[in-house]
């Protein structure tokens, strides 16, 4: 079978000599699910010290967003995951490496952006998903040649996020139990 030019970087999951390429299953969802999840929640929490450290603006977070921020991304990532995962099973695995980190990377850029509303007011809903999917195709392009090393940095660093984010948590917890203490 030969594929149209104008495709010819989707290559389908069952080539016609017999041997099915790697499939991008569900361990594999679940695991880019869980990266970028923890990313965009550490990445809104960041988001939020640093606007309260540069515009003066009086932020107060809760010892527990360090753990609920990162879960929530990660639960809200695994729903969006697992829809998609009939449309990645269809595909080669650098293909769905590209499709779930443009779909995830767009979500964890939507919630940056959407935490931004005092600022961006003007800014319609709308415009910020356009700039968010933006960017995430953007990104994508950048590790399109890469996506197999891409998948495997995701895969080595995801326990390390965890256990970071596990840290923190306990950080804070730790901080604020030895003020109140004083």
């Amino acid at each position: 079978m030969k594929i149209p030019p104008h495709t010819a970087n989707i290559e389908p999951n069952r080539p016609e000599d017999g041997e099915a390429l790697p499939r991008f299953g569900l361990f594999d969802v679940l695991v880019f699910a869980v990266w970028f999840g923890v990313l965009s929640g550490l990445a809104g929490i960041a988001f939020l010290r640093l606007k309260g450290f540069i515009g003066g603006d009086a932020v107060y977070l809760r010892c527990h967003t360090m753990w609920m921020s990162p879960l929530a991304g990660a639960l809200v990532m695994g729903v969006v995951g697992l829809a998609v995962l009939p449309v990645i099973w269809r595909v080669s695995s650098p293909v769905a490496v590209r499709i779930m980190f443009v779909v995830l990377a767009s979500l964890s850029f939507l919630s940056v952006l959407v935490l931004e509303s005092a600022r961006f007011d003007r800014i319609h809903f709308s415009a910020r998903l356009i700039l968010s999917i933006g960017l995430a195709v953007f990104l994508q392009r950048l590790i399109a040649r890469r996506a197999q090393a891409f998948e495997r940095f995701v895969r080595r660093t995801t326990i390390g996020l965890v256990l970071l984010v596990l840290i923190l948590t306990a950080a804070v917890g730790g901080w604020q139990r030895l003020k109140e203490h004083r």
